[in-house]
């Protein structure tokens, strides 16, 4: 199998407003965009180019022709009717997390939000007024001062916009759902360039769609989230087992999480090598492990208790305590450092069996040093949500599971990706379609139709609405014409 740097690169060579980039370039002069654009036009030859198209995963590496990079809205209208204008192919970059490399054009332009990171927040209205660039880290270090928060990312670094219009799973999910079901309005640019407001009573249908497929609709220059009282002192951590414990300890898991456990408790598993730390001891760093994080943000004297059973399972490394939620956020931060060569893959479960736990042990020896492999549980608020108030797909599931796959040399390519499809298919039989999009690179029209099920017919036709073009198709796409 190949692996070059072209095989992942972006396709860009079917529909409209893409060209070969010689053609571009040379009706692509950035010299009529600054008439109208008031931030930085970043092109090839610029000292700051190849920053500033980096993103999250190592393996991308499109070279856009132009990377406006926003201060405002007035600033993505511009940029949207000039690559209309000039029929250029067109990406949108938020926090620049994006997987599948979406996020930057290759070829063509790059709409770039990543100067736009303002968040404002009405802590009498317990509302949150942010921007399409800004990261969690701002998110939550505003919020904070309110004692106000979000169901958001668990790495801070992680984009609020790729959250909130496709899903949206973090530490306070089973008590308030998904990112973006904390979403109360957008504004967004349209494939036309016009400005429009997306709530429950203005464009009604498109505020649906926006929770679930945002992307594919339009820029969204602001978000406006519902917060809550969260802290900001919460109860939580990480505890670090032997991997050779891992049947045991997955059988734990279900009996905790399915006690019922209490809306203010979410844990998820993981297994990684453990942290070169100073709270880990020496002959434990390095070692693969199973560990469980997780936050209790109920009363914090009860976090003590809340743990127990998994205190009494006899941790190597155990570092529950409270702590900032924003700590929080930012614990994992470490793991999931940019750079690395990242491939994804992702389902869904209605139990954890036996069966499941057993293949899920067999295939465990073959993560390398910086693999992870995440399974969690959604229950509490996450299925009271209706399945038709959003476009967001099988509230009914239970569990998910995230390979995470990273690694940094280039000749791993074949054996880290094929390792990853061979577990994934070997867990296959025991999941129950859908898949969670913002935990999966670039599968095809196939999977993304999946993602949706039954919704399907009613998001093409707000894509024929809204951009009947397909101008916003660097995305997980839903096709207009399909």
């Amino acid at each position: 199998m190949s692996t070059s740097r072209a095989s992942v690169r972006i396709s860009s060579s079917i529909g409209p407003y893409y060209d070969s980039p010689m053609a571009v370039t040379e009706r692509l002069a950035p010299g009529e965009l600054r008439d109208t654009f008031r931030g930085p036009l970043v092109v090839p030859g610029d000292a700051d180019y190849d920053a500033v198209r980096a993103v999250y995963n190592g393996m991308v590496d499109n070279r856009p022709l132009m990377i406006a990079r926003c201060t405002g809205t007035a600033d993505v209208i511009a940029a949207v009717r000039f690559a209309r204008e000039h029929d250029v192919q067109v990406a949108v970059r938020g926090g620049g997390h994006n997987l599948t490399g979406h996020s930057m054009s290759d070829g063509g332009m790059t709409i770039d939000l990543s100067l736009m990171r303002a968040c404002r927040v009405d802590p009498r209205r317990r509302r949150a007024f942010t921007q399409g660039g800004a990261t969690w880290a701002g998110f939550d270090r505003e919020n904070e001062v309110y004692g106000l928060a979000t169901p958001g990312g668990v790495v801070s670094t992680t984009g609020v916009g790729g959250f909130s219009l496709i899903g949206g799973m973090g530490w306070l999910m089973r008590r308030h759902g998904l990112t973006l079901d904390n979403v109360r309005g957008v504004e967004l640019v349209t494939a036309d360039g016009e400005v429009l407001h997306a709530n429950a009573e203005e464009n009604a249908e498109l505020y649906w769609g926006v929770r679930g497929a945002g992307p594919n609709f339009g820029v969204v220059t602001t978000f406006e989230h519902e917060v809550h009282p969260t802290g900001p002192i919460v109860y939580a951590g990480s505890m670090f087992f032997p991997v050779e414990r891992s049947g045991e300890l997955l059988r734990l898991y279900r009996e905790y999480m399915e006690a019922p456990a209490s809306d203010d408790l979410t844990i998820w598993l993981a297994w990684l090598a453990a942290p070169e730390a100073p709270h880990v001891p020496p002959e434990v760093q390095g070692q693969m492990c199973f560990a469980i994080a997780g936050c209790w943000a109920g009363v914090l004297e009860q976090g003590e208790e809340v743990l127990r059973p998994w205190r009494e399972a006899g941790p190597l490394v155990d570092e529950f305590q409270p702590r900032l939620y924003t700590n929080l956020q930012q614990m994992l931060d470490k793991t999931a450092a940019p750079g690395g060569r990242n491939y994804w893959k992702s389902d869904y479960y209605d139990s954890l069996s036996d069966e499941l736990i057993d293949a899920i042990v067999e295939w465990l020896p073959g993560l390398t040093r910086y693999s992870q492999f995440h399974l969690g549980e959604m229950g509490g608020f996450y299925p009271r949500v209706g399945e038709e108030e959003t476009a967001f797909r099988r509230r009914d599931a239970r569990y998910f599971t995230q390979f995470v796959t990273m690694w940094y040399e280039l000749e791993q390519d074949e054996r880290e990706i094929e390792w990853t499809r061979a577990f994934a298919d070997a867990l296959k039989p025991y999941a129950t379609g859908g898949v969670y999009l913002n935990f999966i690179g670039d599968e095809g029209q196939r999977r993304v139709r999946e993602a949706y099920g039954a919704k399907w017919d009613r998001l093409v036709a707000l894509k024929r609405r809204y951009d009947p073009d397909n101008f916003f198709r660097l995305n997980q796409n839903i096709l207009p014409d399909a």
